[in-house]
């Protein structure tokens, strides 16, 4: 996926060398004008586009800690756990919380200071996690 990313910083950089030697050759004419704000504003939107693919990629590349016990005061948080992000303060958790045959996914903020311990059993890759639907397993009935 990171391939997808460096293929826009690439187009990204060949419309822009465009942009620049049309700047260079550019007359007073009308049509001259209208090509170099045309190319202008598809460089401003293809920038726009690579950062938010670059975010996503990061998003959907970067794995997250499965906790599978908090040792704390507060009640349990759901049937599935993520801890999302970690501070001198806080602990922030993605809990998703099985309704049915969907999730409820929230934010779940603990101070630190309600933490004892935290036990992790794998690293998952949230993306896949939240937004790829699993099949069920077929077992055969003979």
């Amino acid at each position: 996926m990171a391939h997808l990313w460096s293929i826009a910083v690439l187009i990204v950089a060949l419309h822009s060398l465009v942009l620049v030697l049309a700047w260079k050759n550019m007359d007073a004419s009308l049509r001259s004008r209208i090509f170099v704000g045309l190319l202008l504003t598809a460089i401003g939107v293809e920038l726009l586009v690579t950062a938010t693919l670059g975010g996503k990629l990061s998003v959907a590349g970067s794995e997250v800690p499965k906790v599978v016990y908090l040792s704390t005061d507060v009640e349990p948080l759901g049937d599935d756990v993520w801890m999302i992000w970690e501070s001198k303060d806080n602990y922030t958790f993605l809990v998703r919380r099985k309704i049915g045959e969907y999730g409820l996914n929230t934010l779940v903020t603990i101070p630190r200071d309600e933490m004892d311990k935290i036990e992790v059993t794998r690293y998952d890759r949230i993306f896949r996690e939240l937004f790829v639907k699993k099949e069920p397993l077929e077992t055969e009935n003979e």
